[in-house]
């Protein structure tokens, strides 16, 4: 039999679609490619593990006595009747016509701070006392009265006090009354001493503190500042390298300004009175869930911006810059906030022992990228 005649739109038609399924198969490919190796960036990353942070750390202090001064009731110079660091009683003459009222040990150095750190000043003494310089004559033991001298001092009792600032990883389970041990260098010899945590009051990331001792009177007489380490185990915690440490400028919005539309974050701008413009915008909610940090970069809002909520209205009204590391998980890089222990210090080279209790948006064992500055948020990586 006669076989029909094919059909050669049929078979044009087959040819057509084969191409067209090649052509497929090589824009997949060529995409696939672009993303590889074009799109993703080549950048070194690295695993948060559990690091240890046990460099001796210093800490400035503050000391504090019972103390008085003496002067001289004519403006002159006085001449001494007993030597340094001798203890006198009440009534005692210490220098030509110049009797104590109290008991105590006695010191030539005077540095004008006896009525500014004192036992009834020493609740809440500021941050920034603790940077006070002396000069070097101002902090030293006198051998001998100085020849020209028109006043003196009396310490009263055994009991003095250090007031510092502490960050809370080292004071986090400190209490008042509890007993622990530190570091002074004095000199070339380093001297423990034992102290009882006298006064504690927490103040963000530090505690401030007022140490008590009864021990070393004598040595520390005549300092008015000190530095100290603390007997301190290891402090545990994530181990991030500092150079993957960067900050970012971001508006803090109230969260319930900030929607989810078309599987983006989205916030309503108001144009108008009566009109609004719907932005997307990236960023991370608050651990609290209270407040929106919206990344500033890449963003069309600015300072001065209104945002609306059901008509309610909030003004951008600053940029906050937040620390962070980016996380680089799945195949991207997105910033995560992290919360900074102010006692280490670091460079590039260093590592950052982060406190995980203060740091929910980073986990053990995420990927991180190595060096922060060159990578932007959301950046396709390798």
């Amino acid at each position: 039999m006669n076989q029909p005649p094919k059909n050669p739109q049929k078979r044009r038609l087959r040819v057509e679609v084969f191409f067209a399924f090649v052509l497929v198969l090589l824009g997949v490919y060529v995409a696939g490619y672009v993303y590889t190796h074009v799109l993703r960036a080549d950048v070194e990353q690295m695993r948060i593990e559990m690091g240890y942070a046990d460099q001796p750390t210093g800490f400035n202090g503050i000391i504090i006595r019972d103390e008085a001064v003496y002067r001289s009731p004519h403006g002159g110079n006085l001449t001494f009747r007993v030597q340094e660091l001798r203890r006198v009683r009440a009534g005692q003459e210490v220098a030509n016509g110049v009797a104590v009222s109290r008991p105590g040990i006695v010191s030539f150095h005077v540095d004008g701070f006896e009525n500014t750190f004192t036992p009834d000043t020493m609740g809440n003494i500021p941050r920034n006392a603790m940077e006070i310089q002396l000069p070097e004559s101002d902090e030293q033991d006198y051998e001998q009265a100085p020849q020209a001298q028109n006043s003196f001092r009396v310490v009263r009792g055994n009991d003095w006090f250090i007031a510092s600032y502490v960050p809370m990883i080292y004071a986090q389970n400190w209490h008042v009354d509890l007993n622990i041990t530190i570091f002074i260098n004095d000199g070339d010899e380093l001297i423990a001493l034992p102290v009882m945590v006298y006064r504690l009051l927490h103040s963000g990331n530090d505690a401030y503190v007022v140490l008590r001792t009864n021990f070393e009177v004598l040595r520390f007489i005549n300092h008015r500042t000190v530095t100290f380490q603390l007997q301190q185990n290891p402090v545990q915690g994530l181990r991030v390298p500092a150079s993957a440490i960067v900050e970012l400028s971001t508006f803090p919005v109230p969260r319930d300004f900030v929607q989810e539309r078309y599987r983006m974050m989205t916030v309503d701008r108001r144009i108008s009175d009566n009109e609004t413009a719907v932005e997307p915008v990236a960023g991370w909610t608050s651990s609290d869930g209270t407040v929106f940090y919206i990344l500033a970069d890449g963003s069309n809002l600015r300072v001065g911006d209104t945002i609306s909520n059901d008509g309610n209205p909030f003004v951008l009204g600053f940029i906050q810059t937040v620390p962070g590391v980016f996380v680089a998980n799945r195949g991207h890089a997105v910033f995560r906030q992290i919360t900074l222990p102010l006692q280490f210090g670091y460079n590039e080279t260093d590592f950052v022992i982060l406190n995980p209790a203060n740091n929910p948006y980073i986990h053990l064992f995420d990927w991180i990228v190595v060096d922060g500055q060159n990578v932007d948020n959301r950046l396709l990586l390798h």
